[in-house]
């Protein structure tokens, strides 16, 4: 009869247990033979790395820092847009709040896939995205949304011009890249086509019955705000200066002290 083993004090166990950990710390270690990995030479990601880009087979390297040039602007775009919906989604209030409330959040979801998209096309191209903040507010020529709370009218008649630059802009950016590159060509009329179909959305709550828009002639958010927050949607006109005084006195303290600061800042059409 075999003699019984002996047990294992907790002493052995535990200076068993720190010997394997010890030993796969070693294997983890940059100075095993057992990781083909150059740790004192790793390579240097920025944005200002100078190494030799990757692009698709086709496009030569001055074609692709071509597009690239014109996607990172169509990026810091789209990434402004969509955080401009949320400010309006978080701010909008009054009768249809809870109908452009979530209408808004299929806009953001649709502007983020495009920037996604946006951006993975530039990856391919052998860019380097941004969409940091700092390159944001550095890179863009337009100010920051000038509405804080305000009723749905306002609101939409502010994103419709913001729309128009936009949308005037992807279309811009299209036709510049029809001229050497069909695949981001077809890329950006697919989200030209999303984005008109989202400004339809939004000027269907300000139109007025006669197939008009509240906004009338407005050339800048403020302005559009201010006009179709004040206008009626039965009235039947084409030009703001068909206002009645009462409603022009009525639209001018809205832009004063609603908005908080008439100036001549946003984006124009």
């Amino acid at each position: 009869m075999p003699a019984p083993s002996k047990p294992i004090s907790a002493d052995s166990s535990r200076r068993w247990f720190l010997s394997v950990k010890s030993r796969l710390r070693h294997l983890r270690s940059p100075r095993s033979s057992l990781l083909p990995i150059d740790h004192h030479h790793p390579r240097e990601w920025s944005h200002d790395n100078h190494g030799t880009p990757l692009h698709p087979s086709g496009i030569t390297e001055a074609t692709a820092t071509e597009l690239n040039e014109i996607l990172q602007q169509r990026l810091v775009s789209l990434v402004d847009l969509r955080l401009t919906l949320k400010h309006i989604h978080w701010n909008v209030v009054g009768p249809g709040f809870m109908a452009v409330h979530e209408m808004l959040d299929d806009h953001v979801e649709g502007t983020r896939a495009a920037a996604d998209e946006v951006a993975e096309r530039i990856a391919t191209l052998g860019g380097i995205p941004n969409g940091l903040p700092g390159f944001l507010t550095t890179a863009r020529t337009w100010d920051d949304c000038s509405l804080g709370r305000g009723v749905v009218e306002a609101h939409l008649g502010a994103l419709d011009k913001v729309y128009d630059g936009v949308i005037a802009d992807h279309r811009a950016a299209a036709e510049a890249a029809a001229k050497v590159d069909p695949v981001t060509e077809d890329m950006l009329i697919a989200q030209t086509g999303k984005l008109e179909l989202y400004q339809w959305f939004v000027r269907a709550h300000i139109e007025n019955t006669s197939g008009e828009l509240m906004s009338g002639d407005a050339r800048t958010e403020i302005e559009a705000a201010a006009a179709a927050a004040t206008a009626s949607p039965m009235a039947k006109r084409s030009h703001s200066r068909s206002l009645s005084p009462s409603l022009t006195h009525t639209r001018r303290r809205f832009e004063a002290c609603v908005i908080g600061h008439p100036s001549p800042g946003g984006r124009s059409a």
